[in-house]
């Protein structure tokens, strides 16, 4: 991996090089900064976290489904229960009966 010494990079290896980000670079990168993290299996905390984001701010869940390659929508599903606390959210915001009557003019 090509790397230049830089000082405030945006992006930068544990030893403080600034290595030109392509997409392999970028993976190596990751890995490295979960591996010093701790994490022990960053493919599904990667996996897991941006489906979970991507759920919170309004991705459809067969649109989801289809993006991880899941063929069974039960398993996009395992997803859906951190966003159990938007969902209570929303509803509260939007359904009718908890909605002022609307005036009319």
């Amino acid at each position: 991996m090509a790397c230049q010494q830089r000082g405030g990079a945006a992006f930068s290896d544990l030893n403080g090089l600034q290595p030109e980000l392509g997409a392999s670079n970028l993976s190596i990168l990751v890995r490295d900064y979960m591996k010093a993290a701790g994490v022990t299996e960053p493919g599904s905390m990667l996996r897991h976290t941006a489906a979970t984001q991507m759920l919170e701010n309004g991705a459809h869940i067969r649109s989801l489904q289809q993006l991880l390659g899941h063929s069974e929508l039960t398993t996009t599903q395992i997803y859906t229960h951190v966003c159990i606390k938007q969902l209570q959210e929303i509803h509260s915001k939007t359904h009718p009966a908890d909605l002022p009557p609307k005036t009319s003019g």
